[in-house]
């Protein structure tokens, strides 16, 4: 018996020590901003009448309070939303309080539309509540877009869904190679990681023709996991992998047209060639819409270098023209974001405050899409699950995993994370990044 309690108590600190935040805190967001707009309503009995929204270049926003109940400071509370046009559910932090964002877009019709809310493990209180209206400068069908992925894996965890059949370049600056040896310990020394490296350089110009980019489209710049803070510090200090004892570029660079990566011999690594090549693919590709991490909501380095390094390229070239479209594939705040299970809606980020931004982009992705990104996902060799049972051995160390995640429910996964009926962007425009301290509290 007490064996079982300390079981459930260690579990239940488990599941909350997963939120590096006041999970009782309120959200913190600046709707009032240019082409952010509001209006109040009343939701009573778990019913909400929403008037008439112009939803064409538009994200809707509702703003409501609540409150978890006991059994969801254990179990995921969420919120399920029902429409006329199909059914919603809405994940928020297990004993979450307070006021809350959930992105209603996808749910509006034409005209007058009524939404139902119903509460799992969480009271609804019945409130006024504040709809926001955020007009955005994001065309998916008539503009063209650059996907940029600091690792392999990230433009699809992120973007799959928002590049996928559309006029898109999909980049990645480095090969991924560091980390653990995964099924590439068959291999020994450095070779592990040359062998790593070429696989994951290899998937990440591969894999986005999933999503219908042709490979003449895509490019893996090969430069090397886990060193743009030094080359950042260094900036015309050339540096080496860390892991796989390669000095070039080539090693892991690849491109089926080699137009997108700047030709030159013996491709070193530095920031300034890293800049430099950030430059020549704005000015090839010619992109209104640049897909990035946003790097003070991102807490992986090598994410959070990669923006800085394209928006001194931005600067560099003076170009004003177009959006950035910012995600955060490792939220600062917690590594589980986003919370609840594959099909989810994401929700805000939270946690955070004073995030700076001229609106926020939430792509649909319906059924099929949500299927396609999951294989797009699977196709990532560093993504695939290590689920061999080999041996007595590995037989009790998956019963180990298997039992933890029931008990702790602590599961980083992007098949759960990342396969949802949304992906969220927040869209900054160029031309703010020359506004007296915008960059800075983008770069943070």
């Amino acid at each position: 018996m007490l064996g079982a309690v300390y079981v459930l108590l260690k579990g239940w600190r488990l599941r909350t020590v997963i939120y590096r935040y006041d999970v009782t805190r309120d959200q913190q967001y600046d709707f009032s901003r240019p082409g952010m707009s509001r209006t109040t309503e009343r939701l009573q009995n778990g019913s909400l009448e929403i008037p008439p929204m112009t939803q064409t270049g538009m994200t809707v926003l509702l703003e409501l309070r609540i409150r978890s109940r006991p059994l969801g400071h254990w179990f995921q509370p969420y919120l399920e939303m029902e429409s006329p046009r199909g059914r919603w559910r809405q994940p928020f932090e297990r004993g979450g309080s307070g006021l809350r964002y959930v992105e209603l877009s996808a749910m509006l019709g034409e005209g007058k539309s009524t939404l139902r809310l119903n509460g799992h493990y969480l009271e609804i209180p019945d409130q006024a509540v504040v709809l926001y209206t955020l007009k955005h400068g994001v065309d998916l069908g008539h503009q063209r877009m650059l996907v940029i992925g600091t690792h392999p894996d990230d433009a699809e965890i992120a973007a799959f869904g928002a590049y996928a059949d559309r006029d898109a370049y999909v980049i990645t600056l480095t090969a991924g190679e560091d980390g653990e040896p995964g099924p590439f310990e068959k291999f020994s020394g450095a070779d592990i990681y040359r062998e790593k490296g070429r696989n994951r350089a290899w998937n990440s110009v591969a894999v986005p023709m999933l999503g219908g980019i042709s490979i003449n489209r895509t490019a893996n710049l090969g430069y090397f996991d886990g060193t743009l803070q030094t080359m950042m510090e260094r900036p015309e200090t050339k540096v080496r992998s860390t892991q796989a004892d390669v000095e070039f570029l080539d090693a892991f660079g690849r491109s089926q047209d080699p137009a997108l990566i700047a030709s030159r011999d013996n491709r070193h690594a530095t920031w300034a060639q890293l800049v430099a090549d950030l430059e020549h693919l704005v000015k090839m590709t010619l992109p209104d819409i640049l897909v990035a991490p946003y790097p003070r909501l991102d807490a992986h380095p090598d994410h959070k270098l990669s923006t800085v390094a394209l928006v001194q390229a931005l600067k560099n070239l003076n170009q004003r023209h177009g959006s950035l479209l910012l995600y955060a594939n490792h939220l600062t705040s917690s590594d589980h974001y986003p919370f609840g299970d594959a099909g989810d809606l994401v929700s805000l980020p939270p946690g955070v405050d004073n995030i700076y931004f001229d609106a926020i982009v939430s792509i649909p992705l319906d059924a099929r899409k949500q299927a396609r990104k999951h294989m797009a996902l699977d196709a990532m060799i560093d993504l695939r699950p290590d689920i061999r049972v080999d041996s007595l051995r590995s037989v009790a160390s998956a019963f180990k995993r298997v039992l933890k995640l029931t008990v702790t429910d602590d599961q980083i996964n992007y098949f759960r994370q990342a396969v949802r009926a949304n992906e969220l962007f927040f869209e900054v425009r160029v031309s703010s990044l020359y506004e007296p301290g915008v960059t800075e509290r983008i770069l943070g």
